[in-house]
């Protein structure tokens, strides 16, 4: 759990869930899945898989995942996005000490 990485949560039916499928689509993007777990939420028709992958930037993951016919309920990455953040608010103290 300590590793970097990036977290997406995946909704799907019972009837339609293969891990060894969504690994294929994760390792065809050149990711590795580090944990999932599942849940069905007190939903008896889908299931919730939360996977761990070892990318930060999951977006080529996700993209990969909706062809395939599985729908994404959220995705958490670990400072992926923070880094465009830092770079504007450094070009903003830069032009604000000018």
């Amino acid at each position: 759990f300590t590793e970097p990485g990036s977290i997406v949560v995946i909704r799907t039916t019972k009837y339609n869930y293969s891990l060894s499928e969504i690994a294929r689509c994760v390792e065809d993007e050149g990711g590795t899945i580090l944990s999932s777990f599942i849940s069905s939420q007190n939903d008896p028709e889908n299931l919730f898989i939360t996977i761990k992958m070892n990318k930060l930037d999951s977006s080529r993951v996700i993209a990969s995942l909706e062809r395939f016919g599985y729908k994404i309920e959220g995705s958490f990455s670990e400072g992926f996005e923070d880094s465009g953040l830092q770079d504007r608010y450094d070009s903003l103290m830069r032009y604000l000490d000018v």
